[in-house]
């Protein structure tokens, strides 16, 4: 297994995470950086992120961070397929589908919700944002959100 740390961690950083894929780290952590996720797959990150960052979550696929991340970022999600985080958020959604996230999100942004199918997001959000709902088909937001977005809806 192939671990490279070339990242800059100017804050506290604990890592206790079991990787047993590639695992890359590139990105630059100027907050307190906490790891203790399970990655099973490739794990690439080149994100930035200015706050506390947490990741707890169970990774099986491969997981590509490149997202800025300027709050705190709780990730204690469940991810068994591709993982792709280009955005800005707090994620701690069940998503066993293909998870792609290149939406900017500069409000609160909080998904707890349960994914099956493919999910896409790239709109843009800049109010509150919450998804506490069931989607089990494709899901694809594209839209610009500028006050507040609650889904918690079932969507088949």
């Amino acid at each position: 297994m192939t671990w490279v740390s070339t990242g800059i961690h100017t804050g506290q950083y604990i890592d206790t995470g079991i990787h047993t894929g590639q695992y890359i780290d590139t990105g630059i952590h100027t907050g307190q950086y906490i790891d203790t996720e399970i990655h099973t797959g490739q794990y690439i990150d080149t994100g930035i992120h200015t706050g506390q960052y947490i990741d707890t979550g169970i990774h099986t696929g491969q997981y590509i961070d490149t997202g800025i991340h300027m709050g705190q970022y709780i990730d204690t999600g469940i991810h068994t397929g591709q993982y792709i985080d280009t955005g800005i958020h707090m994620d701690t959604g069940i998503h066993t589908g293909q998870y792609i996230d290149t939406g900017i999100h500069t409000g609160q942004y909080i998904d707890t919700g349960i994914h099956t199918g493919q999910y896409i997001d790239t709109g843009i959000h800049t109010g509150q944002y919450i998804d506490t709902g069931i989607h089990t088909g494709q899901y694809i937001d594209t839209g610009i959100h500028t006050g507040q977005y609650i889904d918690t809806g079932i969507h088949g």
